[in-house]
């Protein structure tokens, strides 16, 4: 019951990064920064607008798609290395836990077998997000 917790809280966490994703194509931050801008104005916040309008003004002068698929292809390279690690960390976890069920020792066993549930739920988060960073880097890519 807690794992299906914990992967509905990644699932969860994940899908809202995809909302705020730094890989974002240019058009699509542009997009987002004239729909706040519009709700800005609606409001009458004018702090708001202006720190919107200088969004905007960046985006315009430094934001190039070239960039962003970089920057795609730098996320998805790092969430492979994550991934790779956590799949070691999680053998690592399950080679003591082996150790320790040979050792008999009780308390030691359920020690491990914790660290073993957390490594597996990390290794999911990894992927999880290597997904979403493979899926930025294709949307970028097309």
């Amino acid at each position: 019951m807690i794992r299906n917790f914990m992967v509905a809280i990644i699932l969860a966490s994940i899908s809202l990064s995809s909302a705020i994703a730094a890989t974002d194509s240019c058009q699509e931050q542009r997009d987002d920064i004239k729909v706040k801008l519009e709700e800005a104005l609606k409001n009458g916040n004018i702090a708001e607008q202006n720190s919107l309008k200088i969004a905007l003004d960046k985006v315009n002068v430094y934001c190039t798609d070239e960039r962003q698929s970089n920057r795609a292809k730098q996320n998805l390279s790092k969430k492979e290395r994550k991934v790779k690690k956590e799949e070691l960390d999680l053998e690592e976890a399950k080679a003591e836990l082996d150790e320790a069920k040979i050792n008999g020792e009780y308390l030691n066993v359920l020690k491990k077998e914790r660290k073993t549930k957390e490594k597996e739920l990390d290794l999911e988060e990894a992927r999880a997000e290597l997904k979403q960073a493979q899926d930025d880097y294709n949307r970028l890519t097309k």
